[in-house]
């Protein structure tokens, strides 16, 4: 009978011979579970065609130990036990679907771009698109703003490493960095960065990615080199963070690295100085300097560097030039409710932009303040009665009472006595 002809072979790697089909199952049937899971670790995902004329700028290729799905718990033991293996799937299983979730949030954000970048495009509309998805995202306008623009960007300008995503093979957290990473380029560069990226083998490790990442963002950015001079001018800022639920902020200082740790040794050498004094003051019994809470006084032991730090900055002069600021034309009110300054309730005070701050540090804060005003608020909305603000002036005992009560540390988050605890929180660096 004549036999039919040949169909083909199968192509295996790790030097598999393919002389009949029947060999190849053979060989097949002879490989370990371990053989088996290597030969189909990665299956490469089908890649759009690159513009023409466009090629990537170097690959990344597949690594000899892929880090996928199927031997993921190889990677993390040598020898994984079913459960490991079943629980470390559930993981990666997480991660691919957090990847097709934000590849949907992109596609569905996308279009709410509605070419906002064009020279004449109409302000009250993009102002519309954005507090449409803020409403509908329970988000502010600002980050409604940049999650369209992120959106804009993967699905317009990424959209080969966007499919790899919507694959599941491009993790979530990795395809956030590269956005992050890319912001400042434009619309041509990121053409070459999608077709670059998405030529790459993702089985490998993230620092792996990371550093390819940044190979990548730097010979882009060395096709236009800046003006070291302007690319700083445009970072240094001065930023507020909110406050916490503990009431606590924080005040950040951006700028090149090199005036910023050259500030920070000018706070670090005068702090330590100072602590240095405080240390001599306390063995001669003489005045004791910037104690302004009395502590070094009342413990006995120089105060912390780091908050030493914080004394230095927030008494720190600002040199304006000569230029009269005027005086601020309002005082920061801190709104405290009477059975928490009664010492009958634990209810948080309120900064008068909301944030809220912890009992004892609303009534550690009227403790020092000489005067208080009386407002009256609806007990159901906490909106203000239209009645003045009566002035009062608390008695000594009074502020004494409040000082007496806080009978634990002020650090948030501690709980131990203030007597106690004192000796740890503010002992020296």
């Amino acid at each position: 009978m004549e036999q039919p002809e040949s169909q083909g072979c199968l192509d295996l790697p790790g030097g598999v011979s393919s002389g009949s089909a029947f060999a190849v199952l053979d060989e097949l049937e002879a490989m370990t579970e371990r053989q088996r899971e290597d030969l189909y670790a990665h299956m490469p995902r089908f890649v759009a065609a690159p513009p023409e004329g466009v090629a990537p700028l170097f690959v990344v290729k597949e690594s000899k130990k892929p880090v996928c799905r199927d031997v993921v718990a190889r990677r993390v033991s040598p020898r994984p036990d079913v459960e490991l293996t079943g629980k470390v799937r559930t993981l990666w299983d997480e991660g691919v679907e957090e990847s097709c979730e934000l590849a949907r949030r992109f596609e569905a954000l996308a279009p709410y771009w509605a070419g906002r970048d064009e020279v004449d495009a109409d302000p009250f509309a993009v102002e519309k698109e954005d507090l449409t998805v803020a409403v509908a995202m329970r988000m502010t306008r600002g980050n409604a703003a940049k999650a369209i623009t992120d959106a804009h960007r993967a699905v317009d300008l990424l959209p080969r490493c966007t499919q790899a995503l919507a694959a599941g093979e491009f993790p979530a957290e990795w395809f956030k960095t590269l956005l992050r990473r890319t912001m400042d380029f434009t619309p041509a560069e990121m053409v070459l960065v999608d077709v670059t990226v998405a030529s790459w083998c993702l089985a490998v490790m993230p620092s792996v990615f990371s550093k390819y990442l940044d190979l990548l963002v730097t010979r882009i950015q060395q096709r236009h080199p800046k003006d070291p001079e302007e690319v700083s001018a445009s970072r240094r800022r001065m930023v507020v963070d909110p406050g916490t639920i503990d009431g606590m902020a924080s005040l950040r200082i951006i700028g090149p690295a090199p005036e910023i740790k050259a500030l920070a040794g000018r706070f670090d050498q005068a702090a330590r100085a100072i602590q240095n004094a405080q240390r001599h003051a306390l063995m001669e019994g003489t005045e004791i300097p910037l104690d302004p809470d009395g502590q070094v006084e009342t413990f006995g032991m120089p105060l912390s560097l780091n908050l030493i730090r914080y004394h230095l900055a927030h008494a720190a002069q600002i040199d304006t030039g000569g230029i009269t600021v005027p005086e601020a034309r309002f005082r920061l009110n801190v709104l405290v409710p009477f059975l928490t300054l009664a010492g009958g309730d634990d209810a948080p005070g309120v900064l008068e932009d909301g944030t809220p701050i912890p009992a004892e540090m609303a009534r550690e804060i009227a403790g020092k303040s000489d005067e208080w005003f009386r407002v009256l608020t609806d007990p159901s909305s906490g909106e203000f009665l239209p009645r003045p603000a009566e002035k009062y002036r608390p008695t000594g005992a009074m502020l004494e009472h409040l000082r007496l009560r806080g009978q634990t540390c002020g650090v948030p988050g501690c709980e131990r006595t203030a007597g106690a605890c004192q000796m740890v929180c503010v002992s020296p660096d």
